[in-house]
């Protein structure tokens, strides 16, 4: 293996970890909350996050067998083909 590709790898298994660190962080945060909309929020700022560390998996799986880039198309959306970052922007300018 070529050390820009342990590098690369490096990079990512570090970038899981830190999805992993802040999954925790928001589902410790949705468990401490009493506000309902909090805990939606948290709960799906996890989910998210989870999200990342599968698609993390997947480039790192595919980096570490073939030695190539590959490219994720899925975006993330909320039920009822909402964007995320719409719903997030609106709960943060209240």
């Amino acid at each position: 293996m070529s050390e820009n590709r342990k590098e690369i790898l490096d990079a990512i298994m570090r970038a899981m970890e830190i999805e992993k660190d802040t999954f925790d962080f928001y589902t410790a945060a949705e468990q401490k909350t009493f506000d309902q909309g909090g805990k939606r929020i948290f709960h799906w700022l996890a989910k998210t996050e989870e999200t990342h560390y599968l698609k993390l998996s997947e480039l790192y799986s595919a980096m570490e067998e073939s030695g190539r880039w590959v490219f994720l198309r899925r975006l993330h959306h909320l039920p009822g083909g909402r964007c995320p970052w719409r719903v997030a922007r609106r709960f943060f300018n209240r």
